[in-house]
C-alpha cells in the first residue's frame, strides 16, 4: 500500500527527531489516507490521528475504548504563494516555508513534540458528562483541577 504525503514526511522527520521525544512516538495504524500515532510511556487511550488533508488531532478515549474528545489539534491548511513558498491559511500570523514538507514538519510534528514533552507525572485527563453519553475531556495538572464533581472520572496521562 503506498504511503501518503503526511506519512512520508513524518517518516523522514521522525528518523532525525525521535530522540527528542520524552514519550517516543510510534505508528500504531497506517492506511492509505491516514495514520495513527501512540506514545511509549503514555496511556493507550491517547492517540494522534494524522491524515493527508492536514488534519492532525489528538484524541482521548475512555476506558471502554470509545473516542470521547479531541484534546489538541495541530491541523494545517496548506497554501502556496506564487513565489513557491508555503504557509498555513488558518494562521493569523503567517510564516512562510520553502517546501510543503517544511511547513508540515514545523506546524504539525514540531508542535506535537513540544506539546507532548510538557506532560509530567501530574498530568491527568478528566471527562465531563454522564457515563454512556457524549462527554468532553480536558487535560489538567493534578493540583489545578477545580470542580471535581463536574467530572465523570480522571486518569493519569503517564503510564507508571
Amino acid at each position: 500500500m503506498p504511503k501518503n504525503f503526511a506519512r512520508k514526511t513524518f517518516n523522514r522527520w521522525i528518523r532525525k527527531n525521535q530522540y527528542r521525544f520524552k514519550f517516543p512516538a510510534y505508528i500504531s495504524k497506517s492506511r492509505k489516507d491516514y495514520f495513527v500515532l501512540r506514545f511509549y510511556g503514555l496511556v493507550p487511550e491517547l492517540t494522534c490521528h494524522i491524515n493527508n488533508h492536514g488534519i492532525a488531532d489528538v484524541w482521548i478515549r475512555d476506558r471502554q475504548g470509545q473516542n470521547r474528545d479531541i484534546i489538541m489539534e495541530f491541523d494545517v491548511c496548506v497554501r502556496r504563494m506564487p513565489s513557491g513558498q508555503y504557509y498555513c491559511e488558518q494562521c493569523i500570523n503567517k510564516t512562510y516555508y520553502p517546501t510543503r514538507q517544511a511547513l508540515w514538519e514545523e506546524h504539525v510534528f514540531e508542535a506535537l513534540l513540544l506539546w507532548l514533552n510538557k506532560f509530567s507525572s501530574d498530568s491527568q485527563i478528566g471527562f465531563y458528562g454522564k457515563p454512556d453519553e457524549y462527554c468532553a475531556a480536558k487535560l489538567f495538572d493534578k493540583d489545578s483541577i477545580k470542580f471535581k464533581e463536574d467530572y465523570e472520572g480522571f486518569f493519569n496521562v503517564i503510564v507508571k
